[in-house]
């Protein structure tokens, strides 16, 4: 077997993976990046490997999250239409709202 035969096996296992569910950003789709936007605000975030003073989404969280049943969608975040979108960015809208209002102090953190 040489080393470029495609692994039918892996490819369909990475499909499954909370990382392959949260990756797919867009930057011409304003909804993707209103997503960013919101991960961001809510504080799901890891810091970018070149510099550490700015931060990622942490795309394998969202993986995990629309992998959930607390998501609204339950697909992979490439693979979404625009009332899919929606309904997720309705479902991050109100995570922020409940994170603002239960910290008080008029800044976001993370549910780690």
């Amino acid at each position: 077997m040489s080393s470029s035969t495609f692994d039918y096996q892996k490819f369909n296992a990475y499909l499954k993976t909370p990382e392959y569910w949260g990756k797919g950003y867009d930057p011409t789709n304003g909804q993707h990046r209103y997503i960013i936007s919101l991960l961001h605000q809510i504080g799901w975030t890891v810091p970018k490997p070149s510099n550490k003073s700015k931060n990622l989404p942490d795309y394998e969280r969202f993986g995990k999250w629309l992998q959930s049943e607390k998501a609204p969608v339950s697909k992979p975040w490439r693979k979404m239409n625009k009332q899919e979108l929606s309904k997720t960015i309705v479902a991050l809208e109100n995570m922020l709202t409940k994170n603002y209002s239960k910290n008080g102090s008029g800044t976001i953190q993370g549910n780690k």
